[in-house]
């Protein structure tokens, strides 16, 4: 097995060699190509937020107030418990002006209360700072800092069943390297992130989840070549290593591994109104721990979006990757999910969406499986440029192979924004 320790450090220098050129610019995305604007990405001069402008910024605040029926809040397959939940969402975005470079700033927040089941509430807060240095015209470098304070989903498979959510803490640093000469472009990008979960009381006792916390490292360079200006030729390395505080977990094993994935495929741009991504590859992931199996599969990706008409725009999307867990002898979860969605424009104000998703977890070294199937419809009605609404309907199932572990929910929600 390749050493986890040489494959981290290459992750480690590359991150923080790219970091240190960008950290006074963190990374705003490239402009926007107005040939592949979607539905709900158009501009829309007499209903977008006009923004406060000082100096060479413009700050966007707002603030969202929905109330949600849930019928299953706790995702569970007998005894369901359903509630009301009230949430407000303040939030500011500030946006620089600058005719070169980008520099941005988001912060938000979630404060949720439930109508009956208090233990549920919670806070959850998002702050980052990104921007773009432009070298040249075909060079930029690009950085990411960011704090992100969530809540464990109910449904999720390592939820510990807690009294209360389990709250975790995300710190994210990013920074990436972009460049173009004549028809060949590369594109790098080095990510850390720090996940640190808190403990949570259940019936049984507290849980420590000290044995979850850990760092993620990530490498990912791709390369692309355009053969036709409607089509780059593109190929993909991506290195990651995961790296936990604890030298074992509570059931005694060491979590620690690495991997990489290697991606080739094509990006197509057809006028503007097919464009997207489609590849193939290869995932590995070997662990310290030899109990561990290790997770040699093929992947696959799809994310293509068709402007079908002015109005109406189509979404299509696969994804295979491995992800963490807690489960017990399982090393990783290899998730395969397909998603579509479609916008249509029924007024110049109110937009409809219809969405479905399905998708499959295989629990390596287990014999583990769940299946998923997600579906939802939306209306965003913008009354003005001030103020938003919005109705939307989810539904979720999972059927897995574990005992006790389906479930069904039916959320409806309402949603109003007001917005500067």
């Amino acid at each position: 097995m390749p050493s986890l320790t040489k494959n981290r450090n290459i992750c480690v220098i590359a991150a923080v060699a790219m970091f240190a050129i960008t950290a006074d610019f963190a990374p705003a995305f490239a402009q926007t190509d107005s040939r592949t604007t979607t539905v709900g990405g158009r501009e829309r001069p007499e209903l977008d937020a006009l923004g406060v402008k000082r100096g060479g910024f413009t700050v966007f605040p707002s603030v969202e107030v929905s109330e949600t029926y849930e019928d299953n809040i706790f995702n569970d397959q007998t005894g369901t418990i359903d509630d009301f939940i009230t949430t407000v969402t303040p939030a500011v975005r500030v946006l620089s002006n600058w005719s070169t470079h980008s520099l941005r700033f988001n912060g938000s927040g979630d404060i949720v209360r439930y109508a009956t089941n208090d233990k549920e509430d919670n806070e959850k807060y998002k702050l980052s700072t990104d921007g773009r240095l432009d070298i040249q015209r075909d060079t930029s470098v690009s950085g990411l800092i960011g704090y992100e304070k969530s809540v464990e989903d109910r449904g999720s498979v390592d939820d510990a069943n807690g009294l209360t959510p389990t709250e975790y803490d995300v710190i994210s640093l990013d920074a990436g390297f972009r460049n173009k000469w004549n028809r060949v472009s590369l594109d790098s990008r080095g990510t850390l992130r720090r996940r640190d979960f808190d403990d949570v009381a259940t019936t049984a006792g507290v849980t420590n989840n000290d044995d979850r916390d850990r760092d993620e490292y990530k490498l990912d360079v791709r390369g692309e070549y355009e053969i036709l200006p409607e089509y780059n030729a593109f190929a993909q390395v991506i290195l990651t290593s995961i790296d936990y505080d604890s030298a074992v977990d509570d059931a005694g094993v060491n979590r620690d591994n690495e991997g990489y994935e290697i991606r080739g495929g094509a990006r197509i741009d057809i006028s503007g109104l097919l464009f997207g991504d489609v590849f193939v590859g290869y995932i590995s992931r070997d662990y310290e721990a030899a109990s561990l199996n290790s997770v040699d599969e093929f992947s696959a990706g799809v994310d293509l979006t068709w402007n079908a008409t002015a109005l109406t725009t189509v979404k299509g999307g696969v994804k295979r990757g491995v992800s963490e867990t807690t489960l017990v002898s399982s090393s990783g979860n290899l998730s395969t999910a397909v998603n579509a969605s479609v916008d249509h424009e029924l007024l110049r104000n109110l937009i409809l969406t219809g969405r479905l998703g399905v998708s499959r977890d295989e629990f390596k070294g287990t014999n583990r499986e769940d299946e998923y199937i997600r579906a939802g419809v939306r209306a965003k009605y913008m009354l003005n440029r001030y103020v938003y609404l919005t109705l939307d309907y989810d539904y979720a199932t999972r059927e897995s192979n574990a005992a006790n572990s389906d479930y069904d929910t039916n959320k409806v929600l309402f949603k109003i924004r007001g917005q500067l």
